[in-house]
């Protein structure tokens, strides 16, 4: 079987499985949702110590029995391009994931995608956690660019789920505002004023137009404002829930790696969950 191997070092996730399932361990114990109904999310990308348990409040949302979680990821330019991740399994610390080929291939097809064979976090830090929440679950690697090809992934992934009867979650791999001089954005002061612009007046409307389903105006404000990274894995994964049934997204929590670490530059990160509407409204 043609497995794709870890490419992001020690530093992003753990290695070993002991230590991968400690660190899993210590935020189950945290994270008890009432109901497992979530259809789609947002996550975070950055390294675990930053923000993976945002990530895994969001995953462990997701439906242990679901057939495959996609994880849609960006880091491209704005110009319409998906790239998707072609190898048959993906190496974790907890043993592979495998793909799930056929949903690989309709994408593949309908997108014109190229193989993605560059090493990039905003999928392979979150596919550890998908191996634990839901660990029967095959998997599908997939980034797009911060363009309306985006709301185009989201839809057809949804169309294709509801045609075959196969139960699919999108998880969308997005970071918030960076800000500071290592990225090159500033003019909003430093430390907790720069931190309050960041997360109060660009942020902020960012995860407000993707809580109420203005997909096309997230993707304005993100970038016009670089208030996201990778902001199509956002919208693919709302606008999958909207076709599936999903209701309003729910933010679990909005923060940044300031607080973890404070420095003159952070990135905003957001956990969101957009659930089956169907579901929740029976319980």
């Amino acid at each position: 079987m043609n497995v794709r191997m870890r490419g992001l070092p020690a530093g992003w996730y753990p290695e070993s499985e002991v230590e991968t399932r400690r660190v899993l361990d210590s935020w189950n114990r945290s994270c008890s949702p009432a109901r497992r109904s979530a259809v789609a999310g947002v996550v975070p990308h950055a390294g675990w110590f930053f923000s993976g348990r945002l990530a895994y409040s969001v995953l462990c949302c997701v439906d242990p029995g679901v057939d495959a979680v996609v994880i849609v990821g960006g880091h491209l330019p704005e110009r319409d391009r998906v790239l998707i991740i072609t190898e048959a399994a993906a190496e974790t610390p907890l043993g592979p994931i495998k793909t799930h080929e056929p949903l690989a291939r309709a994408v593949a097809d309908e997108f014109d995608a190229g193989g993605d064979s560059s090493v990039d976090n905003t999928v392979e830090v979150n596919l550890p956690i998908v191996k634990y929440v839901a660990p029967d679950a095959r998997f599908v690697g997939v980034r797009v660019s911060p363009t309306k090809l985006s709301l185009s992934l989201g839809s057809f992934i949804g169309e294709w789920a509801e045609r075959t009867g196969e139960k699919i979650a999108v998880i969308g791999s997005t970071d918030l505002t960076h800000y500071g001089p290592a990225y090159g954005f500033g003019g909003h002061g430093v430390g907790e004023e720069a931190v309050e612009w960041a997360t109060d007046s660009n942020d902020r409307i960012f995860i407000e137009r993707l809580l109420a389903g203005d997909f096309e105006g997230a993707l304005a404000w993100a970038n016009d404002r670089r208030a996201a990274c990778s902001a199509g894995g956002a919208v693919a994964a709302g606008a999958f829930a909207e076709t599936c049934g999903g209701g309003r997204g729910r933010l679990i929590e909005h923060t940044t790696s300031y607080r973890r670490s404070r420095s003159d530059s952070f990135v905003g990160y957001a956990s969101i969950v957009y659930e089956n509407s169907r579901t929740t409204q029976s319980q």
